[in-house]
């Protein structure tokens, strides 16, 4: 996935990170995608996504047009590659002081979204690692065996929940204005009441209406209380289901990534690894502080406006020659090469991509029940979009008072365990398609495209000067 980002965002933002001549192809093969109600529609619209050139035009040369003349647009990528090539030094304190120094900067947030890595077969780091893996294997297939059992039992509960709610809809046809889908839904609710009512109320005509419009309103709230408490459940089950995937997962991650066998990085007679790391960093924007110093016009800060922000991603891949140490553990001495990317995105293309991520991420899990095909992945993405989608209002019935101490919903309620998933869950809530820019939005993506432009050259220049200590050492080099 980590060389897929780069496209994954020119399709969720065509008109800024995507080549001119590839735009029309990705837009047209998100809008067939979308309208064909796939899951997959970013990912297929990735594939054929060419992301923009980075570092088209100067900064310095940008920063000197009018801000209302869009300049950001014109060159929406800075990217920067640091190279250290250093055997008698170990690469963690790169990654550490590397992190060090953004967590310490004041209003910079910090996400790691890859972390992967490989081993050559055959060599020592590899064999230990292989060896280490084999004595955990015992209890890694329980899990998995045990894990999979309950990928079934929540598919087949999820495909009776989806049963439950189709059912449902006959009641909300039935409440409906008059016509032709009306009577159907009575004819159906009827002939479902008659199969249940005492014999002797269906020949009373105004007692079997009167009864039959009990059963309706009875039936109707009794189906849509359960249907509620068994999507609650669902939803506990999932969120459970990817804690566990997140317990396995490690005892996977050695065996599960493709890409090593074509790697020219790892040869099999050298005892060499490779680590990628990507981090997601996001710069607080300076926009308020340009307002009040009255180089921008304060119609800018309207709260309709969606806001971009400055964004950066930081890409470490790491080629090591594993050293073991004292304790059975190893060190790590070799190649760093770091890429610095900025881009600038709003709350709902930002919530698109971590959302497309989470997809790729459920598509694994999922995976370890079937092949990961695209027909099967899409059919459990549409599942589970919908599970987990915001629940509907409650009615007064259904509401719970503050004092209610009911044991069995204190026994299965898990709703502390995953709050803080659920609140990020509503906060993340994009409305698709995503809509382009308006001019006043046009306006504040090229200044977030020139913040996190220099954003990402300030923090390229000062990790190399801090990494690199003298530049004209043989043994270490940067790539600008």
């Amino acid at each position: 996935m980590v060389s897929n980002i780069p496209q994954l965002v020119a399709a969720i933002c065509p008109d800024i990170f995507c080549q001119p001549q590839a735009r029309a192809k990705v837009k047209r093969t998100l809008r067939d995608y979308s309208l064909m109600g796939s899951h997959l529609a970013y990912l297929k619209a990735a594939e054929r996504a060419e992301p923009f050139e980075a570092n088209a035009v100067a900064l310095r040369r940008l920063n000197e047009i009018n801000p209302f003349k869009l300049p950001g647009q014109r060159g929406p990528v800075e990217q920067h590659i640091l190279v250290l090539d250093h055997t008698e030094e170990p690469l963690e304190p790169i990654y550490f002081n590397l992190l060090d120094d953004l967590q310490q900067r004041d209003g910079w947030r910090v996400t790691k979204l890859v972390d992967t890595a490989e081993g050559t077969i055959g060599a020592g780091f590899s064999t230990d690692l292989t060896r280490r893996v084999q004595q955990q294997q015992q209890h890694a297939a329980e899990q998995m065996t045990r894990i999979q059992n309950q990928i079934r039992s929540l598919l087949e509960r999820l495909h009776k929940w989806r049963e439950q709610k189709d059912s449902l809809k006959a009641y909300d046809a039935a409440n409906g204005p008059e016509g032709a889908a009306k009577e159907t839904a009575l004819w159906a609710l009827h002939t479902r009441w008659r199969r249940t009512a005492n014999p002797d109320l269906q020949d009373d005509a105004p007692k079997s209406a009167a009864a039959f419009e009990r059963w309706r309103q009875h039936s109707e709230a009794e189906l849509g209380g359960q249907l509620a408490m068994d999507r609650e459940l669902l939803t506990h089950q999932l969120q459970f289901l990817k804690l566990q995937m997140g317990w396995l997962k490690p005892y996977l991650q050695p065996h599960q990534t493709k890409q090593a066998k074509g790697d020219p990085n790892l040869v099999t007679a050298f005892n060499t690894a490779v680590f990628e790391v990507v981090l997601l960093v996001e710069p607080p924007s300076e926009l308020e502080h340009s307002v009040r110093q009255g180089e921008l016009p304060r119609m800018l800060l309207g709260k309709r406006h969606r806001r971009p922000r400055p964004v950066l991603l930081v890409e470490l891949r790491f080629r090591a020659i594993p050293e073991r140490t004292k304790g059975a553990s190893y060190a790590y001495r070799g190649r760093a090469e770091l890429t610095f990317t900025s881009y600038a995105l709003n709350d709902e293309e930002l919530a698109v991509f971590v959302r497309e991520l989470q997809r790729s991420e459920w598509g694994e899990v999922l995976g370890l029940l079937e092949q990961d095909t695209a027909t099967n992945l899409q059919a459990l993405l549409g599942d589970l979009d919908e599970l987990l989608a915001d629940a509907p209002a409650k009615t007064p019935e259904q509401k719970r008072a503050p004092n209610d101490t009911n044991p069995f919903s204190a026994l299965f309620s898990f709703s502390e365990l995953f709050k803080s998933s659920e609140a990020e869950s509503k906060h993340h809530s994009p409305s698709e398609p995503l809509k382009p820019d308006t001019d006043v939005e046009q306006v504040l993506r090229s200044f977030a495209l020139l913040e996190a432009r220099a954003f990402c050259e300030e923090l390229y220049s000062s990790e190399k000067q801090r990494l690199t200590l003298n530049a004209s050492s043989p043994s270490k080099k940067s790539v600008c």
